[in-house]
Formats: C-alpha cells, sequence, structure tokens
C-alpha cells in the first residue's frame, strides 16, 4: 500500500493525460468551449460577488476601496466573453494556448531523461521505453511549437486533436516509464540492502 501511496499522483496524472486526450480527440472544439464556459461563470459569479461587496460596505459606510470594483468589473467583462463567445477566445489564444502546451511536454521530456539516466545507472536494460517515452515527449513539444506558427485552416480544432493524440501516447509512454521506475527503485533498494 505505501508502494501504491508513492506512485498514486503519477498514476492520477497519467489517467488525467489519458482522459483529457480521448475528450480531446473525440469532442475537441466541444470540449474546450465547455472548458471556457464552465470558466466564464466562475468569473462571473466572483465579478458579482465583488461588486456586490462593494455596494455592500458602501451603504455600510464602511470604508471601501475601488480595486474589488475594478477586478469585479474586469471578471464579468471575461465572464460574458468566455460564457456567450468561447469559439472567438479559443481561436484567439489558440497559438498561445499551444505553445505553452508543447513547453509543457519538453520540460516532460526533459524529466523522462532523467529518469532515464537514473535507470541506466542502476543498470536496468529495459531503460529504453524512458528514452524513447522522452524523445516522444521532446518531438512533440517541438512539433506543436511549430505547427502553433505554421497556422493551419482549422487552427483550434487542429491543435486540439493533435494535443489529444499526444496525450494518450505521453500516458501510454508514461504508464511504461513509471512500470520501469518502480523496477528501477527496487534494484536500487536491493543494491543498497546488499551493500550493507
Amino acid at each position: 500500500m505505501k508502494k501504491l501511496r508513492s506512485i498514486l499522483p503519477i498514476i492520477l496524472i497519467i489517467l488525467f493525460e489519458l482522459a483529457l486526450g480521448i475528450v480531446l480527440l473525440i469532442k475537441p472544439t466541444e470540449f474546450t468551449e465547455l472548458v471556457l464556459r464552465v470558466f466564464g461563470i466562475v468569473l462571473l459569479a466572483l465579478g458579482a460577488f465583488y461588486i456586490i461587496r462593494f455596494i455592500v460596505m458602501k451603504i455600510k459606510k464602511e470604508d471601501a476601496s475601488i480595486i474589488p470594483v475594478i477586478i469585479g468589473v474586469v471578471a464579468l467583462g471575461i465572464g460574458i466573453f468566455c460564457t456567450f463567445w468561447p469559439g472567438v477566445l479559443m481561436e484567439a489564444f489558440t497559438k498561445t494556448i499551444s505553445v505553452i502546451y508543447g513547453f509543457m511536454l519538453i520540460i516532460s521530456g526533459i524529466f523522462k531523461i532523467n529518469l532515464f539516466i537514473d535507470s541506466k545507472r542502476a543498470g536496468l536494460a529495459d531503460s529504453t521505453i524512458s528514452l524513447l517515452s522522452a524523445i516522444f515527449s521532446l518531438v512533440i513539444g517541438v512539433g506543436i511549437i511549430i505547427l502553433a506558427f505554421i497556422n493551419p485552416i482549422d487552427v483550434a480544432k487542429t491543435y486540439l486533436i493533435i494535443s489529444g493524440i499526444s496525450l494518450i501516447l505521453s500516458a501510454a509512454f508514461d504508464t511504461v516509464a513509471v512500470i520501469f521506475a518502480v523496477k528501477t527503485k527496487k534494484k536500487i533498494e536491493q543494491i543498497a540492502n546488499a551493500e550493507n
């Protein structure tokens, strides 16, 4: 149970990658618009809260800063935009989102290279899967960043589908990498115990 708890966050990340990848592959535009609408509703509620709170404080003749009103108005404006026109917002920020996602994959690839190095140090012959996973993450990450600037016809949908596919493949590679990481940890523990 202790070993499961130590890798539970990784397992949850893999499941999240897999679920998000499948949803982005099947319904990329609809899912992203839903996320934006929910975000918009949260911003609408937040904006209303700040404005109402300011009004209540003024009615009670309490000192009230204008800052919450500004935050409230900005939140309401962005909330209205996200709730009623998520497609426009999605098109506008697709490149930025893609570049951020690409960098996340590159960082993931760097961490996987570290896992490969640790596996090699432990003498595991099967550590090649960690290297393949790292290379995959790095190539897809760089590819997504490059595609963000090529601007295909249906930009948003294309990026979301590519993101979905890469998340599914990344989850598969990560699953195998976790299996090998657990084996690496066991081997390191065996070596440490044998030396004691």
